[in-house]
């Protein structure tokens, strides 16, 4: 079976270099075992850099396709999406806390007795991302989410957010940087 791997290299000097690579592995191979094979393909195309398996990371892999030809159609059509600069975004989208830090905006008045049910919906939350992947390609920045609220570990929401980042865009080698936070003050 041949793979799509779209991986990353984050070498010593700070920056990534993102890329793609066709391989032809069985189904049975360890995820240990497809990243080494992985790093010597990444050795063998950024000799100058010292790349071992500490500093590749796989972003999303396309698995079992049937051919080279038909691998490499799909390459084509789903290429690496990369940007030199980054554009972030704070997002509140959540009020789930188990605290009520006495600086935080959570414990104040306006938001008591407020209920997860004013809290936007998932179709929503999938319209935000596409909305955000959509302003950052118009600049030519790739997207940077920084998920706080509340507490983002706390909502069932944040596995909805994450599962459509990943399946609508980084799974097609479109690249994101995501961090949590537990809220912008606490």
């Amino acid at each position: 079976m041949y793979h799509i791997v779209y991986y990353y290299v984050y070498p010593s000097v700070g920056y990534f270099i993102s890329d793609a690579v066709i391989l032809n592995y069985g189904s049975q191979e360890t995820k240990t075992n497809i990243l080494n094979i992985l790093a010597e393909c990444v050795r063998d195309r950024y000799s100058e850099m010292e790349v071992t398996e500490k500093n590749v990371k796989i972003m999303a892999t396309v698995d079992e396709l049937e051919n080279y030809w038909e691998a490499e159609e799909y390459l084509k059509n789903n290429p690496v999406q990369q940007n030199e600069i980054s554009f972030s975004i704070q997002w509140h989208f959540t009020k789930m806390c188990n605290q009520r830090c006495v600086q935080c905006y959570l414990g104040s008045k306006q938001f008591e007795g407020m209920k997860n049910e004013s809290e936007l919906t998932e179709s929503e939350l999938c319209q935000i991302v596409d909305k955000f992947y959509s302003f950052c390609n118009s600049i030519h920045a790739t997207p940077f989410f920084v998920l706080t609220g509340g507490h983002p570990l706390l909502s069932p929401k944040l596995e909805i957010i994450l599962s459509y980042i990943d399946n609508k865009y980084r799974k097609h080698g479109f690249l994101s940087n995501i961090y949590f936070g537990k809220s912008a003050v606490c």
